[in-house]
């Protein structure tokens, strides 16, 4: 075999090393991506399911404050209209508690206070008045006025013992309710329940991909009965990109290799020394970030005669792989960051208190964690504006960050979050929360009206994991703010 063929052999194995080791990159690329979207999906459902919870709590202490009030039972035992509407006026929201009514203890309407000219209708029939007739709670999804509604109903009772007649809070199940809940989390919902047809959010079109999910856990058995809940998620369109990109990267690359060894031939006397420093350098691509960084140096050190086309190729490659770092700086950041206050999102801190507590029950050294919650946030909504909120959120953030290491703070979820302070016990934790609710207390929130923050403390114990040690704090927080808040308090095993 002649000496050109042999050399001509020789550069045709650097490129298609190039040709595979690129793809093969590229590959773990798009895998990396399809994760990353994975984790961002698992989040969103996580808020959503989070949100629902909160709602459904929400409504519960609504609920026991309507049916427990001793002017609301008085009013019941009277029959007196007059005060049932205004009272549950004080209750009532648009979209999200837009169904409120009071009954006898025959079930026949005392008050609506989204209707107050409708009363004296007997809903005694109705399967959530007759369970709370009997005096149980019931919750779930009935049917009301024609349409399913959100709903629970309790009994109203004198001195706790003496059934006098009912209450109900709840909201009609549309694709403005189920809207509300989904905003911010880039996901629609779809709803189809017996009988009923099915309820859909207006963005849920497109190339979309649906999951399975269960946001409505109906307590009562007399409940409507759901066929089908969906969550739909929009098309992952950086992921199409890179596949996209992938396939032309085989045909430009494919391409190229022909074109340059039927150039070689020819030029081949001209071009050895340039293509034989480009598979050197070439030959530098490997699973490692720290190789394409020193490889982009090389590309751009030793071909700086733009004009030959081995330097052509040298920066394309450099160009390519700077957007492709970029691309995974990008993702790597997007799975572990909450996008509204940049401190660390939920995965990332359910990931780092793991490693944490681990180390912790090696070692042997204490392990504490707060969980913190904004005071009356729903009023700063509701008064200022949710972008008013987002800047509180934001700022309560920065003082959080502020006073934790890097990477230990992050958000829980809504107007949450969560710091885990390793090497401290119970009292330096308690302390530490202190210091945080005094700064919170303290700042000049550009909102005109004083912030202030509930947390709950707890420290780990042999045994203890993820869950149960939040779970300890958590409780914390409740009883934070059932003591009136902005306060913190120790919750111990």
């Amino acid at each position: 075999m002649k000496l050109y063929w042999k050399i001509l052999l020789l550069a045709l194995l650097p490129l298609l090393l190039a040709l595979g080791l690129g793809f093969f990159r590229l590959e773990l690329i798009v895998r990396f991506q399809r994760s990353g979207r994975e984790a961002a999906d698992e989040l969103k459902m996580a808020l959503l399911n989070s949100r629902f919870k909160a709602y459904r709590e929400d409504r519960s202490r609504n609920a026991a404050v309507l049916a427990g009030a001793n002017d609301a039972v008085r009013a019941v035992q009277n029959s007196d209209t007059g005060f049932l509407v205004p009272w549950g006026e004080l209750f009532l929201d648009p979209l999200r508690y837009s169904l409120i009514f009071f009954t006898d203890g025959d079930g026949i309407v005392l008050a609506r206070a989204h209707d107050p000219y409708r009363f004296g209708d007997d809903l005694s029939g109705h399967p959530a008045v007759a369970a709370a007739l009997k005096g149980r709670r019931s919750v779930g999804l009935f049917e009301l006025d024609g349409e399913p509604a959100l709903l629970e109903t309790r009994p109203v009772m004198l001195y706790g013992e003496i059934q006098v007649g009912t209450v109900g809070i709840g909201a009609p199940l549309t694709k403005e309710l189920l809207a509300h809940f989904s905003e911010g989390t880039g996901l629609g919902i779809e709803v189809e329940i017996e009988g009923f047809p099915p309820i859909s959010m207006e963005e849920c079109c497109g190339n979309t991909e649906r999951k399975s999910v269960a946001l409505f856990p109906s307590v009562s058995e007399e409940s409507l009965k759901f066929r089908r809940i969906e969550a739909v998620f929009t098309e992952d369109e950086l992921g199409a990109d890179l596949r996209y990109f992938q396939r032309n990267l085989v045909l430009t690359m494919l391409l190229l290799s022909v074109t340059l060894l039927s150039g070689l031939f020819l030029l081949l006397r001209r071009y050895l020394r340039p293509f034989s420093l480009l598979v050197e350098d070439v030959t530098l691509l490997s699973g490692n970030q720290e190789d394409f960084f020193e490889l982009r140096k090389r590309l751009a050190h030793n071909y700086l005669d733009t004009s030959h086309e081995v330097s052509v190729i040298a920066h394309s490659l450099s160009r390519l792989m700077e957007r492709i770092q970029e691309t995974i700086t990008l993702l790597e950041w997007t799975s572990r960051t909450d996008p509204l206050t940049r401190i660390s999102n939920r995965l990332h801190l359910d990931s780092m208190l793991e490693e944490e507590m681990k180390a912790s029950a090696k070692t042997g050294s204490p392990l504490s964690v707060l969980i913190f919650d904004l005071d009356h946030f729903k009023m700063v909504n509701d008064d200022f504006g949710h972008q008013a909120g987002d800047n509180v959120l934001r700022r309560t953030a920065e003082i959080l960050k502020s006073l934790v290491p890097v990477g230990f703070v992050g958000r829980w979820g809504g107007e949450e979050f969560l710091a885990v302070l390793p090497g401290a016990g119970e009292e330096e934790a308690t302390e530490f929360g202190e210091r945080i609710r005094e700064a919170v207390e303290s700042e000049p929130f550009p909102i005109g009206r004083r912030v202030t923050i509930s947390a709950g403390v707890a420290e780990m114990i042999p045994g203890d994991t993820p869950g149960s040690l939040v779970g300890r704090a958590d409780k914390g927080l409740y009883e934070a703010k059932e003591t009136g808040r902005n306060r913190v308090v120790l919750r111990k095993a």
